[in-house]
């Protein structure tokens, strides 16, 4: 049995093959339907105004452009009920934060499992919010743990070690 109500997902990236890719497992999938595929920003914001989704999934790349995340927040003014659902390669623990700041729902590592997606993309759409992937999780929890201001303004001085032979 197939569903009739689908829940509409609006993809972008600039990348062919991550668009492929999200597009081609988003269609495969019993509870999604693409309603909006877009290879760039321009099309991604033109496209939002006239077809609604429900879930807007975009790699990061299109949107990497300055920390302030303009194309994001405009999908997000454009589109305020749809949760935004961001796929990057970004390690970086304060940029990983700046993306959910800027209004992303979810993020994903592009290294992360498809199943991972899944999981995210399902718990954004029962309206969580700051939802990471388990490896982007652990990439913010590391940050965290080390707390380099306990050691500003420490100097330290390197000298040779010579361990006997």
């Amino acid at each position: 049995m197939t569903r009739t109500n689908k829940i509409k997902v609006v993809v972008a990236s600039d990348q062919p093959v991550v668009l492929s890719g999200l597009q081609n497992w988003f269609d495969t999938h019993e509870r999604y339907r693409v309603s909006v595929c877009a290879p760039n920003a321009e099309l991604l914001l033109s496209r939002l105004e006239h077809a609604a989704g429900e879930l807007i999934v975009m790699a990061c790349t299109i949107d990497s452009s300055s920390e302030a995340w303009p194309v994001m927040r405009e999908a997000r003014r454009r589109s305020p009920d749809a949760p935004i659902v961001v796929l990057t390669l970004q390690t970086d623990a304060h940029q990983l934060r700046a993306i959910h700041t800027a209004g992303a729902a979810g993020i994903v590592s592009k290294h992360d499992d498809v199943r991972e997606l899944e999981r995210v993309c399902s718990r954004v759409l029962s309206g969580m919010t700051q939802v990471m992937s388990k490896s982007v999780a652990a990439l913010c929890d590391a940050a965290r743990s080390f707390d380099g201001a306990a050691y500003r303004g420490v100097r330290l001085t390197v000298k040779a070690f010579n361990a006997p032979s």
